[in-house]
């Protein structure tokens, strides 16, 4: 949510924060998006797959795309929207079933 606020805040031509820092962040809120670190959670049990899908139900609707829309998946935001950003700090564990989701953002910010 600091991610769509902040991405907000410059699409409105606002002064954003001087820093972001990430806690475990979502920034692919796709159904269909699959990595070995999301296949972890498959045996995970503190945050199952069925929690994951439980949530990200909750949070978007099925008739909804959310590859299309920054706000809701900022790892889709284009290279330009992305550069605008302000320096950001990412926590994210080795176990983590969004994982590699962070790890792609993180390239994705370089």
């Amino acid at each position: 949510m600091v991610l769509a606020l902040t991405l907000r805040l410059i699409k409105c031509g606002l002064k954003p924060p001087s820093g972001c820092f990430l806690t475990y962040p979502a920034l692919l809120l796709d159904d269909s998006n699959c990595s070995p670190s999301y296949y972890n959670s498959l045996e995970d049990p503190v945050l199952h797959y069925s929690i994951l899908k439980l949530c990200l139900n909750a949070y978007v609707p099925k008739e909804y795309d959310p590859l299309t829309d920054p706000f809701v998946s900022p790892l889709v935001a284009t290279d330009e929207f992305l550069a605008k950003l302000p320096p950001i700090r990412i926590v994210t564990g080795s176990e983590d079933p969004l994982h590699d989701d962070n790890w792609r953002f993180i390239y994705r910010l370089r």
